[in-house]
């Protein structure tokens, strides 16, 4: 076999493209890990501002604001939405030993299906419990399932208020 010859298979192409892959893994969800410590962090600093006596018609505006200084300083993503997922993630896991834990195993776009499950914020504040319990999630399907079946309640309730 010529070492030169381009249509040869090359021993050494898959090895490394493993390597490859592998390292684009790890670095996926080194980032993922990091910016959902972000959010809880940018949420936990915003609460601690708006428990400060700053509720209501103040807090929205103060969190309108901030989207959008953010927004026209790091760009898109920065939205108000995005923020209240932030205050949201504090308000579910209060603890960040618990949130260490779940984010080993889910990505940002699950956990933040996942804050809006009202059942979660009904669990025992315990690190073991409520750990165990988004450990063991069951498959990402039925997670989905439970989401749109969420959204379709909301969907008829919404629907029951503007019918009389």
């Amino acid at each position: 076999m010529d070492p030169l010859d381009a249509d040869a298979p090359n021993p050494l192409l898959a090895p490394v493209r493993q390597l490859i892959d592998a390292a684009r893994q790890r670095v996926a969800s080194a980032v993922n890990a990091e910016l959902t410590q972000l959010y809880w962090h940018i949420g936990r600093r915003i609460s601690a501002e708006l428990l400060q006596g700053q509720r209501g018609e103040y807090g929205k505006q103060v969190v309108a604001e901030l989207a959008r200084q953010l927004t026209a300083e790091f760009g898109k993503g920065w939205s108000e939405q995005q923020l209240r997922h932030c205050l949201r993630l504090v308000e579910v896991f209060a603890d960040e030993q618990i949130l260490s834990t779940v984010q080993r195993e889910l990505s940002w776009s699950h956990l933040k299906a996942l804050i809006y499950m009202e059942e979660l914020l009904q669990l025992p504040q315990s690190n073991i419990r409520v750990a165990d319990y988004l450990t063991l999630l069951p498959p990402r399907a039925t997670l989905q399932a439970k989401l749109h079946q969420s959204i379709a309640i909301a969907r008829q309730k919404l629907g029951n208020r503007t019918n009389p």
